[in-house]
């Protein structure tokens, strides 16, 4: 799959891209904006849904920043977790998590 195909995919999913679009000055990162991006990265942490845990960052207010590090993410790691997001969203799983941020100490 192509960069738009991808970002077509992500807004049809009710993504909006986060990072910037011209590779210039793209970083080492993916960022992904969504209104329920707190709950989504509830739901992929949670071990009990899905097949695969994903450890996303979620950055206030509304992105979810995926690292891509080729010294320790292999591209099947980016797949399924790719996988996993769409998952989520498509099957409204993150719906049972509340919208409420719990604090980290």
């Amino acid at each position: 799959m192509d960069m738009e195909s991808a970002y077509k995919e992500a807004l049809a999913l009710g993504f909006q891209p986060g990072s910037p679009l011209d590779p210039e000055k793209q970083g080492s990162h993916v960022s992904l904006r969504h209104p329920e991006v707190c709950r989504i990265c509830k739901a992929l942490i949670d071990p009990d849904i899905g097949a695969t845990v994903v450890i996303p960052d979620f950055r206030e207010p509304d992105n979810i920043r995926l690292e891509i590090t080729p010294l320790y993410t292999t591209y099947t790691e980016l797949f399924m977790a790719v996988r996993e997001i769409r998952s989520v969203v498509e099957n409204k799983l993150f719906l049972k998590y509340s919208i409420e941020r719990e604090r980290v100490t």
